[in-house]
């Protein structure tokens, strides 16, 4: 980018610095673009050999610089390839031009270069050089252009350009006058034409609309040949330069698929480009993403008439809801909030549908676009589920961003900890996890009454019935999951072996901690607060402001989104997963880590700070630790 100032910089400038620029070399017949270039590209050294930068009064422009001059002078870049030389050279400010041509006649490649002055007009100079290879030609191309460079502008300005001597004296050289002159062949329906000079083709124009040729001047004859076009045949006098905008008479029009279409067929076959059409009756076939047309199509001189009769692409959806008994209901579905009908529901409907809903107990709704059968099945559901001494509530399935969405520096946390801003570290990577399973999460932290009635003690430093149950490890918590489901006749998860414990059926409907995913996903509610049901932290949490630095009754404050209460403060909560870091990719139904020393606790408690209540906020703890600011609540999935 600096080079390129530079370069600017130099342009606007060195007033008394002229330019040259060498063109793209244009092809007699079918050549190799990238030989074209490279011959171009060993011109402009030959010129820069002439004419050094340091110290030369011409500036020889760079491809780049032809380009950005250009495009500052609004001008078009593919007029590079296009208009005449003396014409690019004025309009990008270049007091001389170099062209070249290059053809392979008869095994031996023919190039042959001229030097132009864009001021006069004139043709200051040219060569021809013959070899039988590009790879010899390419060789001698350098010397042979910075031969012609130099001798014909040194002559031609005495001297007072700056031209740097690489061969014999300027005054032994002479420019022998030329007789060939530009012709240059234009009109939009070239592309595609064949065009001869007295029986010779020199241009094929398959991606251009001009021609332009180096001939003798003089009487030639120009023909066109082009699909669906009349014969042309003229006779043109060449000059110096001379302009050619043959009348030529067509019969087709352009038919340009739109950016929408995905699949476009002409008569059959398939179109994905600007197309030519001849006049007459013919079948379009088009499809968008949603959407397709068949109809047939009339191409005269107004061009092509489409008219799209659009016919839905459709695909099969089946959807069903039963009750808890698996007994089929009849309850309203939705696609993309459009009642559509009522369960069971089966029938065609547009592939491009996003979104079908369900309205029964509660509603439900399923992404069609991630599913390879649209078959859609619900059953209805409990929307509680209780107990002696609890209530749990249901939490549907989802997906969600977990983790922080800021990410401050440890300093800035410190400096921000009472006013609830920032995030940890360890609260990145934000992350996309998806839970597949519906499941029922206690809507309080196991009270001191129930883990009484369960486990047959009472081990918390704030007495009181309706209160958390505090000082418990995480092994403790585990083990009263266990004897919970025990109880009530569910499934144990867990297997414990002392201080192994190995939850191996993650199937298991039985009562168990939650994963941290599935507390985080919970606390948040279903809603985008900071905190677990509200952005303001005394709506929802006992925290050390407002605690009086002790616990209090579950389901004091303000409840979540599910329904949940104390998710945010009281005392901190015991979850399934080891501590460890976050996987920056989409995960599904996670369980985190295989192994650590240290288990997660979550939710910050009746001492903390604002900054530890946030949804996203994790802590680390030894699973043996017991103290007056932890508890825990269960979760178990819905059968």
């Amino acid at each position: 980018m600096l080079l390129w100032l530079l370069c600017l910089f130099q342009l606007a400038f060195a007033d008394e610095t002229l330019r040259l620029a060498v063109l793209e070399f244009e092809s007699v017949g079918q050549m190799d673009p990238n030989f074209m270039m490279q011959l171009s590209d060993e011109t402009r050294g030959g010129a820069l050999d002439v004419f050094p930068p340091a110290t030369s009064k011409v500036m020889v422009l760079t491809r780049e610089n032809l380009l950005g001059v250009l495009a500052q002078d609004g001008k078009d870049a593919s007029c590079i390839a296009g208009e005449c030389a003396v014409g690019i050279a004025r309009s990008i400010g270049a007091r001389f031009v170099i062209v070249g041509s290059v053809g392979k006649v008869e095994g031996q490649y023919s190039t042959t270069i001229g030097v132009y002055d864009a001021e006069s007009n004139d043709l200051l100079g040219q060569k021809s050089m013959q070899e039988s290879s590009q790879v010899v030609m390419l060789g001698k191309m350098r010397s042979f252009s910075a031969e012609l460079i130099e001798r014909t502008l040194a002559t031609y300005d005495e001297g007072r350009l700056g031209v740097r001597q690489i061969g014999g004296e300027p005054d032994t050289w002479t420019v022998n006058a030329s007789n060939q002159g530009i012709l240059e062949i234009s009109e939009p329906r070239l592309k595609g034409a064949k065009i001869s000079i007295n029986g010779g083709k020199v241009c094929d124009m398959r991606d251009k609309s001009i021609c332009r040729a180096l001939v003798e001047q003089g009487e030639v004859t120009v023909s066109i040949k082009r699909q669906y076009c009349d014969l042309f045949t003229e006779t043109v006098s060449v000059g110096r330069l001379t302009t050619l905008e043959p009348k030529m008479v067509c019969r087709f029009a352009v038919l340009e698929p739109k950016s929408d279409w995905v699949s476009t067929k002409l008569d059959g076959k398939s179109v994905t480009d600007l197309t030519d059409v001849g006049f007459g009756t013919h079948t379009l076939e088009v499809e968008t993403a949603c959407k397709r047309s068949s109809v047939s199509i009339v191409v005269d001189d107004s061009g092509i008439q489409h008219v799209p009769v659009w016919k839905d692409k459709t695909r099969a959806l089946k959807v069903t809801y039963v009750d808890t008994d698996k007994q089929s209901v009849a309850v309203p579905v939705l696609l993309d909030g459009v009642q559509v009908g009522e369960t069971p529901f089966e029938q065609a409907v547009s592939v491009c549908s996003k979104q079908v809903e369900v309205r029964g107990e509660r509603v439900e709704q399923v992404d069609l676009q991630g599913l390879s059968e649209w078959s859609v099945s619900f059953t209805e559901q409990l929307q509680q589920v209780s107990g002696e001494g609890y209530v749990a509530r249901l939490t549907p399935s989802g997906t969600f961003s977990m983790g922080c969405p800021k990410l401050w520096t440890w300093r800035k946390m410190i400096d921000q900890k009472t006013l609830g801003l920032g995030c940890y570290f360890d609260e990145k990577p934000t992350h996309k996890v998806i839970l597949t399973k519906d499941f029922y999460m206690m809507e309080s932290e196991v009270t001191q009454q129930l883990y009484q009635r369960v486990m047959g003690d009472n081990p918390s430093y704030f007495k009181g019935s309706n209160r958390p149950v505090e000082q418990v490890s995480w092994f403790d918590a585990v083990k009263f999951a266990n004897k919970l489901s025990e109880m009530e006749g569910l499934e144990q998860c867990y297997t414990i072996n002392g201080n192994t414990v190995t939850w191996s059926k993650k199937e298991c409907t039985g009562w168990r901690l939650p994963t941290e995913a599935e507390w985080e996903y919970a606390a948040r509610g279903g809603e985008s607060y900071k905190y677990a049901g509200s952005n303001s932290v005394g709506d929802v949490a006992w925290y050390w402001e407002n605690s009086g630095s002790k616990t209090h009754d579950v389901c004091g404050k303000s409840r979540n989104g599910y329904g949940l209460c104390d998710m945010s403060g009281n005392v901190w909560e015991w979850v399934w997963d080891y501590y460890g870091a976050y996987s920056s990719d989409s995960v599904l139904n996670p369980t985190g880590i295989s192994s650590a020393s240290s288990r997660v606790i979550r939710g910050g408690g009746w001492y903390t700070y604002p900054l530890y209540l946030r949804s996203a906020e994790r802590y680390t703890y030894s699973p043996a630790g017991r103290n007056n600011r932890l508890g825990f609540r269960l979760s178990r999935i819905s059968p």
